[in-house]
């Protein structure tokens, strides 16, 4: 879009009088418009490297009519974020040890598509610890918007207990925006900030995906005509996302072949009462306050396809998605042998049924 190199090339004649200041080690652009992202109106975003000890401060400048935002941080401050990002494991024990502030987390995210201003060895060190990392970042912002969902989960629930769906509608933006963040990560788009999760899934996310769907369902319709009946298909979608999500983008970015995006009229049926969180160790299928498992990675997959599917379906969609799951781990490859005692045990355990969960 032509507004948006214009932007750039207004941004890159300010950025360049910056990096006469002796005290810049390095500058460079990021934000939604370097990330291919932003609108007419958005900044932006000039980040400066300082080696010295200063506080993290945020100014505004103007060049040719545009604003430009500067963030200043030093050079301790982006190799703490890094130490925090590879030291980072999460527990079932320690849901919320999630290793980077927001701001943190949304800085290195805006760092993936920088554009070099003024370069350093500094700056260059950083970028390789954060082409090193990228799985590990990739992982911390999947727990993240997990993490953000679950909190607004019971929310939701208990609004729909009280049959004020109105609130509920409210609630379930912020849910399914959630999930949205965390599809486009789990296909390689993990942008931090929340306006165009809308472009973001048109630009990231397979053809097949139903995006007309995912848009009626955010932005609140599924309340009007009978709200129960949408609520319903509301959490199978919502649930179908964070599944996906959190087992197809976590090893890599995979998202896109996941199989069964809507309810089929099958008899195998997940319960919807349960969120989905990847741990270090495991999946963790949460029902707040109530129960939670911590499965495996193939169980997880097979309760996340059984979404109105029959056996066969399941089991066959199974084993070979299974393969980037266990890939550089010791985990057995799954059998279809192995997918059909799994669908069992779900069975037996009320993780899933062969009738609508009520």
């Amino acid at each position: 879009m032509r507004y948006r190199e214009e932007k750039l090339v207004t941004a890159r004649a300010a950025t360049a009088r910056l990096a006469d200041d002796p005290l810049m080690d390095a500058i460079y652009l990021a934000g939604s418009l370097p990330a291919g992202l932003g609108s007419p109106t958005s900044d932006v975003d000039v980040f400066a490297v300082v080696s010295s000890d200063t506080d993290i401060q945020v100014r505004q400048i103007t060049e040719g009519g545009e604003r430009l935002d500067v963030e200043t941080y030093t050079l301790d401050w982006f190799r703490d974020a890094f130490a925090k990002v590879e030291q980072w494991a999460i527990s079932r024990q320690d849901l919320r040890s999630t290793g980077l502030t927001r701001n943190e987390l949304d800085v290195l995210l805006r760092m993936r598509q920088m554009e070099v201003v003024k370069d350093s060895p500094n700056l260059a060190d950083l970028r390789s610890r954060l082409a090193h990392n990228e799985d590990r970042l990739r992982q911390m912002t999947l727990n993240h918007w997990a993490l953000e969902a679950n909190g607004h989960l019971s929310d939701f629930k208990g609004s729909c207990e009280d049959e004020d769906f109105t609130t509920a509608a409210l609630v379930g933006q912020t849910l399914m925006l959630c999930a949205g963040k965390s599809l486009t990560t789990a296909a390689g788009d993990p942008y931090y900030g929340t306006k165009w999760v809308h472009r973001q899934l048109e630009r990231s996310v397979s053809k097949d995906f139903p995006h007309s769907l995912y848009t009626s369902l955010q932005t609140g319709s599924w309340a009007d005509g009978d709200p129960r009946e949408g609520m319903r298909e509301f959490l199978s979608f919502l649930q179908t996302l964070s599944v996906a999500s959190q087992l197809l983008g976590w090893d890599a970015p995979e998202v896109n072949r996941w199989p069964f995006w809507v309810t089929g009229p099958g008899p195998l049926r997940r319960n919807p009462q349960y969120n989905v969180i990847h741990l270090t160790e495991g999946v963790l299928l949460n029902n707040e306050l109530r129960r939670q498992f911590v499965v495996k990675p193939d169980v997880a997959l097979v309760w996340g396809l059984c979404n109105g599917r029959e056996p066969e379906e399941v089991v066959e969609a199974a084993v070979p998605l299974h393969k980037p799951l266990s890939a550089g781990t010791d985990e057995a490859p799954l059998t279809a042998g192995r997918a059909h005692e799994i669908v069992q045990v779900l069975l037996r355990r009320g993780l899933v049924s062969r009738e609508l969960f009520r």
